[in-house]
């Protein structure tokens, strides 16, 4: 069965889309392409992993069979690996592929937004404009910046690009004839566990399909009439692929996650202060799509949390309650779209909500590039349909709002954009970005100047975050005690082993690295003696 909302054509506006698209994401992060790799995961994934390195078929069953780095998604890694064979270690084309995905990915909320409008009752003109005004927001947004300049946050974007594949044709499959449109719906579960296997984020999907059911494609309704349960009951035995997916995602990932051990146990971050960081990342993640011009490639737990500021924890969890509260009572009055945007962005962000920790950061730009997709689409339906139901005088300066709004967001992630030139520019920022000096972004920095044999200035940011304790990260250590060693100072690298002898936080993987360094410079220490 063919529709109006189903079957708009595609046509020379979508050219122009998609071509405006990508001059957006161009003019705003064409200094990238100049980029290399940055030591922090990007030279891992690619330089350091082999199993990248060749398309042979034991490399390829490597890809899906094994976790690396705490990872467990062989789509993005089967990208690599296809580029690493035609272009070998070169950065420009990894930026080049980044950027398109980017590009597809605001192209395609325009599809997607342009198509639902019409659904939900629009006139086609509306419906092109929001689609338009979303997609290039989106294209320039500053938050977005991690994901598309970062190379190893290509699974976000790859992630991305499949989900809302994924979602167009579910569109076909709900709004088409059920019987013709089969295909529709294997498509979907198909390109979806394409998803699943590029990023584990995507294991919400399955519940960010139901909320869609229920706004904007109106399928499902909190009557609990025998019919209607009916329906209900229909829609959820529909999910039940994707919720497979979705386990199977769920296993692979808190596997490769607790092999590693980037999972932080309950007496490192208690429960109590993972679900008021929850909280308050997603207030943090709103506020800094309003205003994006504080960002940060690492967000620190706040210090009311640290600090146990009972009086902001109270407000903050009353007004999260409040929030919920509300959304649940508009929603038993029939008004589905506040409840379904506000939960949309709570279920999206709950696989790095922070209850389950992985990691040492707070929160992360990179989480938001899907799920606060549903407020570019409310920022775009708002200001469209103001726009066409307004005088020719309001018409003029609705425009130059959204003008304004699309250019500021540009410029601001072009400046973005520069921070992640190389690792030193990018700690540096990290470090002086008017958050409280800590010892992750010191630590890291100290590792970007050895890493450029840069020995002085590593051993003075390295002294610095030994001031602050013990390292958060052990394998810094090692480093540490490296750098005295070159810069001659074999004694304090000789504690700073024995120090890791003692110390329990040491791995299996660690213990022969130390063992070697400690033959080396004892045999440099005893000839030296001689």
């Amino acid at each position: 069965m063919s529709n109006k909302y189903t079957d708009i054509a595609y046509n020379h506006k979508d050219a122009i889309v998609f071509l405006l698209c990508s001059a957006f994401v161009y003019f705003s992060y064409d200094d990238v392409l100049e980029y290399g790799f940055l030591h922090w995961d990007s030279y891992r994934y690619i330089i350091q992993n082999e199993c990248i390195q060749s398309l042979s078929l034991e490399n390829l069953a490597c890809l899906f069979t094994e976790t690396y780095f705490a990872n467990w998604h062989p789509i993005t890694s089967l990208s690599y690996s296809l580029e690493y064979h035609f272009f070998g270690a070169n950065p420009g084309p990894y930026h080049v592929s980044n950027l398109f995905l980017h590009i597809v990915n605001s192209y395609f909320l325009y599809v997607i937004v342009s198509k639902v409008m019409v659904f939900i009752g629009k006139e086609e003109k509306v419906s092109v404009f929001s689609g338009l005004i979303c997609s290039l927001l989106f294209a320039v947004h500053p938050q977005h910046v991690e994901t598309v300049a970062w190379i190893a946050d290509r699974k976000g974007l790859l992630s991305t690009t499949f989900l809302l594949l994924s979602f167009l044709f579910y569109f076909r499959y709900v709004t088409g004839d059920k019987v013709k449109n089969k295909k529709n719906y294997v498509f979907s579960i198909f390109i979806y566990s394409l998803a699943a296997m590029s990023k584990p984020m995507a294991v919400t999907w399955p519940v960010l399909l139901l909320i869609c059911d229920i706004y904007p494609l109106n399928r499902m309704t909190p009557d609990l009439s025998v019919k209607r349960s009916v329906v209900w009951f229909r829609i959820l035995l529909e999910k039940l692929p994707f919720f497979a997916i979705s386990f199977v995602t769920i296993v692979m990932t808190i596997i490769a996650q607790d092999k590693f051990g980037s999972i932080a146990g309950f007496d490192v971050i208690g429960l109590g202060d993972r679900f008021l960081n929850m909280i308050h990342s997603v207030y943090l993640y709103i506020y800094m799509w309003i205003l994006p011009f504080k960002l940060s490639p690492f967000y620190l737990y706040p210090e009311f949390i640290v600090e146990k500021n009972w009086s902001i924890i109270i407000l903050v969890v009353c007004l999260f309650l409040a929030i919920n509260l509300y959304a649940l009572y508009i929603f038993k009055k029939g008004k589905y779209q506040f409840f379904c945007i506000w939960f949309f962005i709570l279920v999206a962000l709950s696989p790095v909500s922070g209850v389950i920790q992985v990691g040492s950061q707070a929160a992360a730009d990179r989480y938001t590039y899907l799920s606060l997709i549903p407020l570019f689409i409310l920022f775009s339906c708002y200001f469209s349909t103001q726009f066409y139901q307004s005088t020719l005088k309001v018409k003029y300066i609705i425009l130059c709002i959204l003008l304004a709004t699309i250019s500021v967001m540009g410029i601001v992630t072009k400046y973005q954009s520069r921070i992640w030139k190389n690792d030193i520019v990018l700690w540096t920022f990290a470090m002086n970005s008017g958050y409280r000096l800590n010892a992750i972004t010191v630590l890291s920095l100290a590792q970007s100047y050895y890493d450029i044999h840069d020995y002085e200035k590593a051993l003075k940011y390295f002294l610095l975050a030994d001031d602050m304790g013990k390292f958060p990260i052990p394998n810094y250590y090692i480093s540490f005690a490296r750098t005295y060693a070159v810069l001659g100072m074999d004694h304090y690298s000789l504690q700073i082993y024995k120090f890791m002898q003692n110390e329990t936080f040491v791995s299996e993987t660690m213990l022969p690295l130390i063992e070697n360094d400690l033959a080396k410079l004892k045999k440099r220490m005893n000839n030296g003696k001689k």
